[in-house]
């Protein structure tokens, strides 16, 4: 007996034959599943092709959206097919537009600088890892739930200047501006510079409502730029994004200048701020991070961060003393940037529910405090009084704040 969901030469017959729409519609849904379950010989698979073709002249929509539904995913698909059915009528393009991995960026963007239709615009924000040029391409159109839709993407690559792009152009969306928060793609530095334009108001009501958000990127938030920064610093945070900042710092001088207001939160802990913009390596160590230690150490002396953290690693200490003289930093210090480096790697022996209170700024800098009056304890180390100062000051701070 012959299955009656397969398409048989009669089936074809009929095709050609020009039956009802009806009829049509069950030879396409046929047709496009055998072609989907790969069932047919090369020479099937071809002439199933042609009949796609003839099939896409169909004046019935619901035939040629048959096609559509049934092909969007299928990678064999021909190229001129799945072109011509994105370009078709709506019903027929969006399942196309939305998930045919057959259609090219050149195709996307014809299609979105082409029609001022939002629901085709809405289906290429839905797909699968679309390029950053392709989200700056939907982002300019400046549709407030096209990007608001984009941003739940989280496979939409994103790049820098169109987040700041969409902070410009919807600083006063909240659902926008939380979506961003939301996004894969939204870095430390991405945040805070968008952040940084917006109205305290605004910055505390999405402190409220998107604590998720704002958690999984370090908790960078609060009521200043300037408190922003130094959560983020304190973060755990990953190397290439210090990096990033750092970079930042360093490019945008009014940015430093406001790090040096004396009015900031921030300077009394990072006074030793270069006129640059540059943080120090002995900054990085007063807040307690290794890895921005590390970072600057490794451009002071023009080395790859891997190389800088091998260095410091080697428990014999030349490592770190060949790597301290390479940076050019001054010989006085080294005694005490040893000690403080000790207390710095020993978090790391304490136990959970200690580490876990260390992650606030306020308790991280008393640790320290504490610990290196302790090993320094019967001895004379020069200069340690600059490090113990900076510390407190920020522990000063962050109390006088709670």
């Amino acid at each position: 007996m012959s299955n009656p969901n397969k398409l048989s030469l009669a089936d074809i017959s009929r095709l050609l034959a020009n039956p009802t729409p009806n009829a049509r519609v069950e030879i396409a849904d046929k047709l496009t599943k055998e072609y989907k379950a790969q069932s047919f010989a090369p020479e099937q698979l071809e002439l199933a092709e042609q009949i796609f073709r003839l099939l896409l002249k169909d004046a019935e929509v619901h035939v040629r959206h048959t096609l559509s539904e049934n092909l969007k995913e299928v990678k064999t698909l021909p190229h001129d097919v799945a072109l011509q059915l994105a370009k078709d009528v709506e019903m027929v393009s969006l399942p196309i537009l939305e998930f045919s991995e057959v259609l090219r960026e050149n195709d996307l963007m014809e299609i979105i600088t082409g029609t001022m239709e939002v629901s085709r615009h809405m289906a290429v924000a839905k797909r699968k890892n679309i390029s950053d040029k392709i989200s700056s391409a939907l982002i300019e159109t400046g549709n407030e739930a096209l990007v608001e839709n984009l941003l739940k993407n989280q496979t939409a690559r994103i790049d820098g200047a169109s987040f700041e792009k969409i902070g410009n152009s919807f600083s006063d969306n909240e659902k926008i501006l939380g979506a961003l928060l939301n996004h894969n793609a939204a870095t430390m530095e991405i945040a805070e510079r968008v952040m940084g334009k917006l109205s305290t108001s605004l910055r505390e009501r999405l402190d409220d409502k998107y604590k998720e958000a704002l958690g999984k990127l370090g908790g960078v938030f609060d009521k200043s730029r300037e408190a922003a920064t130094i959560k983020f610093l304190g973060a755990k945070t990953t190397d290439e994004e210090l990096t990033r900042l750092m970079n930042y710092l360093e490019e945008n001088s009014s940015f430093a200048t406001e790090l040096h207001n004396k009015n900031s939160r921030l300077a009394g802990m990072i006074e030793s701020l270069e006129i640059s913009g540059k943080l120090t390596p002995f900054t990085a160590l007063c807040m307690g991070s290794m890895s921005l230690f590390e970072i600057t150490l490794a451009r002071l002396a023009k080395i790859s961060i891997y190389n800088a953290k091998k260095l410091t690693a080697d428990e014999s200490g030349r490592g770190l003393k060949a790597l301290y003289e390479k940076a050019g930093l001054p010989v006085s210090m080294y005694n005490a940037v040893q000690l403080v480096i000790n207390v710095i790697k020993g978090i790391d022996k304490e136990k959970a529910e200690v580490k876990k209170r260390l992650k606030t700024p306020e308790h991280l800098a008393s640790y320290m405090l504490e610990k290196i009056m302790t090993l320094a304890e019967g001895h004379e180390i020069d200069n340690l009084n600059y490090f113990l100062g900076m510390i407190n000051l920020h522990a000063k701070k962050e109390g006088n704040r709670g």
